[in-house]
């Protein structure tokens, strides 16, 4: 027995060294080591909904478009583009191209992944991306047939797209990668590849998965088979999966990882001070959103003044100065500048004590409980704001939480939650209050505000439906003149703010720290590293 239970610890130590040395990688100009805080939550691109499982997506396949550092979209897989003079049916031209198996990438490849996402029960958490293709909103709803979907393989290098509206965000909508095509000739043969991750894994973009640690590690290299794998030059990116964002600056500062950015790995005011006195913090613009969401369905959210009055109560100045300094701005709007020419709107205040107190008292009024003192209020010991355990997230919600009661004398208990809990819980609507963060996936205005369309969307964290909002969005999908089209879409923003189902609290930019032994790095204002033209230098 004795023997048997230090043949356990040995193996145990073993195990417990090679985890160790399996996130110490040495520094090396072959490899970029990077980090996330969280397991990606799928390797299937259609699923793809935050920002870890788009970043690994965007490394290991690619669609017919691209992203540029500019914000424009350029050819990928498609190799030219022909478009119909109502701006209503894209025909595109793929490139020769293939996955990393060997097989031909196929215009059937686009034509079965987009329509399987339109499948009332595949479960993409965006749907909606893809209703400006023709009948794409009626085929998740079940009312017509996946045949009459305005996408078809016309053969293998042709693929034919027909739109419901003209949409002039088109090119830049389908380089998110819930665009990006999986390969059939795999999913025909096992429908559940996506849950057996392995070396095997079919790759269509610009690496190939090699090893992935659930919950520690990933290793990429590059894809031999990738259409432009002569102008790659970085040839592995290793991953580590790092919950915590002081484990992970430690790392940084003992030459461990090359490359962190404040999106996944927050700093904290003392060490983002630090790393801009050293000169060695990036700052660079991000179409992000920091927010407050109400759930709809949960007393007292249900009343628009008691949302507006917490909303008021919020001091964003204050946060945006004393929590994060990254140049962001208090936000009085729910799109960020960044989508709209760096114009900024005030629809709402961004601090107004006496405002709050008014409607909170109005508020409480219309719920019929105005004879009730305060501290009496059925609600005012069970309201919980619950968010992400980030240091910079959790020093907002003690701010918003002490604002709340020093403005409206009401109790708010905090409830910390990890990444993957916390992202679970909003998509589920279990939760009163939440802070949560957004990234724009395509460069419009309409990607925050069709979030917001229908009830039952995923993304719709506060289950949020109105039909006069809906009626804007349906007006702008129609509109061909670009100017009227943001006027329209302004209008609906103005709706949404005035409902208050969520407040924003700031427009958020990106930190980053990148060691000096890799230059060429590009990002597109929606955040994307783009790896593609990264070169490592003779510094090790």
């Amino acid at each position: 027995m004795r023997i048997f239970y230090f043949l356990c610890l040995l193996v145990w130590f073993g195990l417990a060294s090679c985890q160790k040395k399996s996130l110490r990688l040495e520094p090396s100009k072959d490899c970029m080591r990077i980090c996330l805080n969280m397991d990606p939550s799928t390797i299937d691109p259609r699923k793809s909904a935050e920002w870890c499982a788009s970043t690994l997506n965007f490394l290991i396949y690619e669609g017919l478009t691209r992203i540029k550092p500019d914000g424009d979209a350029e050819l990928a897989l498609a190799q030219s583009i022909d478009l119909s003079e109502d701006g209503l049916v894209y025909t595109f031209h793929l490139r020769d191209a293939y996955w990393s198996d060997g097989a031909p990438i196929t215009a059937y490849d686009f034509e079965y992944s987009w329509k399987k996402i339109l499948t009332p029960r595949f479960g993409s958490p965006c749907p909606h991306l893809l209703f400006p293709l023709k009948n794409g909103e009626k085929s998740i709803k079940g009312e017509i047939s996946q045949e009459e979907i305005g996408v078809q393989a016309i053969d293998d290098k042709t693929l034919r797209v027909e739109l419901e509206n003209p949409t002039p965000y088109f090119l830049s909508l389908i380089s998110f990668c819930n665009f990006y095509p999986i390969p059939k000739h795999i999913e025909l043969k096992n429908s559940s590849w996506q849950n057996s991750i392995d070396q095997n894994l079919v790759a269509s973009g610009p690496y190939k998965l090699v090893k992935w640690l659930r919950n520690k590690e990933i290793l990429l290299e590059k894809n031999p088979l990738y259409w432009n794998s002569d102008q790659l030059f970085l040839p592995r990116i290793h991953i580590s999966i790092i919950p915590d964002e002081k484990t992970a600056l430690k790392m940084y500062e003992n030459e461990e990882l090359d490359f962190i950015s404040t999106v996944t790995t927050p700093l904290s005011l003392e060490d983002l001070d630090y790393f801009r006195k050293q000169g060695k913090l990036q700052v660079i613009p991000l179409g992000g959103l920091l927010f407050c969401t109400f759930n709809l369905d949960r007393f007292p959210f249900q009343n628009s003044n008691i949302r507006k009055a917490l909303s008021y109560a919020i001091d964003r100045k204050a946060i945006v100065e004393n929590i994060y300094q990254l140049t962001d701005i208090p936000a009085t709007r729910c799109i960020p500048p960044v989508l709209i020419g760096k114009q900024n709107r005030q629809l709402f205040p961004a601090h107004d004590r006496e405002r709050a107190r008014i409607l909170f008292a109005k508020g409480i009024e219309e719920l019929g409980l105005s004879d009730l003192p305060i501290s009496q209020l059925p609600f005012f010991h069970s309201l919980i704001l619950s968010y992400e355990g980030i240091d910079p997230h959790r020093k907002i919600a003690q701010t918003i939480q002490q604002q709340w009661k020093e403005v409206l004398g009401i109790e708010v208990k905090l409830q910390e939650e990890d990444p993957k809990t916390h992202m679970d819980q909003l998509f589920s609507r279990n939760y009163s209050i939440a802070i949560d963060y957004l990234i724009v996936q395509y460069n419009d205005p309409n990607n925050i505000l069709e979030r917001f369309k229908y009830k039952n969307m995923k993304k719709n964290f506060p289950g949020f439906e109105n039909s006069g909002y809906i009626d804007l969005l349906n007006q702008a999908a129609c509109m061909n003149n670009a100017k009227k089209r943001l006027e329209i879409l302004e209008a609906a923003e103005t709706l949404l703010m005035t409902e208050m189902p969520l407040t924003p609290i700031y427009h958020f930019n990106q930190g980053l720290l990148i060691d000096s032994k890799f230059t060429n790095l590009e990002f597109s204002p929606l955040g994307n590293l783009l790896f593609l033209k990264i070169r490592p230098t003779e510094k090790i």
